[in-house]
């Protein structure tokens, strides 16, 4: 006896086998440019560990000056630089209405 379902597992193969070759071309004209350049791609920049910080010395006292100096003299302060007065406000040019064909 024949098996009857082998015509539809023949049709099946080969409407498959036609979807995957056109995945393939299609795979070919999209991404098959790619690998023809000679563009040299840099690496990617890896992140440097930060230094760690030196540890502090301890704060010197200081010795308080035997004489004290005056304070320098005052310089007088800078006059306010001049305002400029606004300008006028003008009316811009009214733009001439649109003609309708």
């Amino acid at each position: 006896m024949a098996n009857d379902n082998q015509g539809s597992r023949t049709f099946l193969a080969i409407v498959l086998g036609g979807i995957v070759l056109a995945l393939v071309i299609a795979a070919l004209f999209m991404y098959g440019h790619k690998g023809d350049t000679d563009v040299k791609v840099a690496p990617p920049a890896t992140e440097t560990p930060t230094p760690t910080p030196a540890p502090e010395a301890p704060p010197v006292e200081e010795t308080p000056p035997a004489e004290v100096t005056p304070p320098a003299a005052e310089t007088a302060p800078e006059p306010p630089a001049e305002e400029m007065p606004p300008e006028p406000e003008t009316m811009p040019e009214e733009a001439p209405p649109p003609q309708n064909p």
